[in-house]
């Protein structure tokens, strides 16, 4: 017998074996962990579980995780529902400089976010050493002598500049067209009068102080920003 003919009767008896199993009809195995079986030629593969959509916004950084559309950032654990509102800029300046009053970082409310949002008693937390420090209040309208300050209503769009070190004029402030005469008491004095009361004068922005003594921030770290509840509003590891 040829080896023609004997490769033929072995593909005709496979042929026979396949038409007494059901053929064309016969349901194909892709059953698994991640897709449903196909029951029938022409069906089409569907993952399990739930219809899914959305995404996480973890931290103010949107990751490719689905979840599903009806799950709210009270759902995700110890996830602030503050997160994807306000966002921590993704760096620490003066890493390595002694002096606390050149380190600082900074934190935005975003654009979208609806309605101001009060982050005073909020937390900057290193996951490295565990040590937190607590957002203080602010004067709104800076003037030169007592101060009236209250807690810091951050607007949609506005930036914080948050540095460890003191405060030159020992308060947190909202800047103003007149900040940069802080310098100079009298100069100061003298835009604040002229100016005060125009439209646009604050600015939106804060610089806020923690009045410390040391840097807070090392080499290698991750910085959390916990709300008031202390869950987590956003984060970064540098």
């Amino acid at each position: 017998m040829s080896d023609g003919l004997f490769f033929s009767l072995i593909l005709g008896f496979f042929f026979i074996v396949w038409l007494a199993g059901g053929g064309p009809h016969r349901p194909i195995s892709f059953a698994g962990p991640f897709i449903t079986p196909i029951t029938t030629v022409g069906d089409v593969q569907s993952a399990y579980g739930p219809n899914l959509s959305g995404k996480i916004s973890a931290g103010g950084v949107t990751v490719g995780t689905n979840v599903p559309s009806n799950v709210g950032s009270d759902d995700i654990p110890n996830t602030s529902p503050y997160a994807g509102r306000i966002s921590l800029a993704h760096f620490v300046s003066g890493i390595g400089d002694p002096n606390p009053a050149h380190e600082y970082l900074t934190l935005t409310s975003l654009p979208s976010a609806t309605g101001s949002i009060d982050i005073t008693g909020w937390k900057l937390v290193s996951v490295k050493t565990g040590v937190g420090v607590s957002l203080p209040q602010g004067a709104t309208m800076l003037t030169l002598g007592p101060v009236q300050i209250s807690p810091i209503q951050l607007q949609p769009g506005g930036t914080v500049t948050i540095t460890s070190g003191y405060s030159p004029v020992n308060v947190s402030y909202e800047q103003s067209v007149c900040t940069s005469y802080l310098p100079n008491a009298s100069n100061y004095q003298l835009c604040f009068s002229r100016h005060a009361g125009e439209p646009g004068y604050l600015t939106g922005n804060w610089q806020v102080f923690l009045n410390q003594n040391h840097t807070l921030w090392q080499k290698s770290d991750t910085i959390e920003l916990v709300d008031e509840n202390g869950r987590v509003v956003d984060s970064f590891a540098y």
